[in-house]
């Protein structure tokens, strides 16, 4: 503590009682300060969680909205892929409802089909592979 002179009396070391409840108050208000300050910093803390939640880990973070676009870009290459097999089915249905010669060429290869009086010759080395 810091000694003080008494102005009345002119003595020193002398503490006046005022002087030390405003020294108790004033250290009574820097601890309320320092818890004050303790509370505004946890609540900055948790509303700085709750910021990074949201736009990290939230219905509408950063993660969510990252997963969103590779399911997304999965399923346009599903998409894509879907619509060539459906191109594809549908030559096969033209080609099956009108042209003769496509009907035989799958009779033919995969059914083993063929004309009357026709004779079929097998190539048993391509079969092999030599």
């Amino acid at each position: 503590m810091f000694k003080r002179t008494n102005r009345k009396n002119r003595r020193l070391g002398k503490v006046i009682l005022p002087d030390l409840v405003s020294n108790i108050r004033r250290r009574a208000d820097d601890l309320a300060g320092s818890r004050k300050r303790r509370l505004v910093v946890a609540v900055k803390l948790a509303f700085a969680g709750l910021l990074v939640y949201a736009f990290a880990a939230g219905p509408t973070g950063v993660a969510r909205l990252v997963n969103l676009y590779t399911e997304d870009r999965q399923l346009q290459a599903a998409d894509q892929q879907l619509t060539a097999e459906i191109i594809c089915l549908e030559n096969t249905r033209r080609g099956l409802e009108s042209d003769t010669t496509y009907i035989e060429k799958i009779a033919r290869e995969d059914y083993g089909l063929s004309r009357p009086n026709e004779m079929i010759y097998l190539d048993t080395l391509a079969k092999d592979g030599r």
